[in-house]
């Protein structure tokens, strides 16, 4: 038997940094996803898997916080995948992997970001 005691699937918060003066720090949630599925679906729509990803986040307009329901996933992460972040931690290295979009997929790509130590 497999113990996934210590395997989150509820998900994880990943900080995003852009290099935006204006936009800043936010916040996603993450789901881990399956890398032979991605490689199929990339094919298809990238913001999708995205947005299959991305459970939760921290952004706001106004003082009020954005719903993160699938409309406005796709509203908002289609807009911000490619935006730049200062220090990518997950996505391959390279100015090209260099965005949200790219950081957001490395990231629910490598399990070890969902195991308790």
């Amino acid at each position: 038997m497999t113990d996934v005691s210590k395997l989150n699937v509820e998900g994880e918060w990943l900080e995003l940094d852009t290099e935006l003066e204006d936009f800043g720090k936010f916040k996603v949630k993450v789901i881990p996803v399956n890398t032979n599925r991605f490689f199929y679906i990339a094919k298809q729509d990238i913001i999708g898997v995205i947005c299959s990803v991305v459970i939760d986040w921290d952004l706001t307009k106004g003082k009020n916080k954005v719903p993160c329901d699938e409309e406005n996933k796709y509203k908002y992460l289609s807009a911000l995948s490619e935006i730049k972040i200062r220090n990518p931690k997950h996505a391959l290295k390279g100015e090209l992997y260099r965005t949200v979009g790219c950081e957001i997929l490395a990231f629910s790509q490598n399990i070890k970001n969902f195991t308790k130590n």
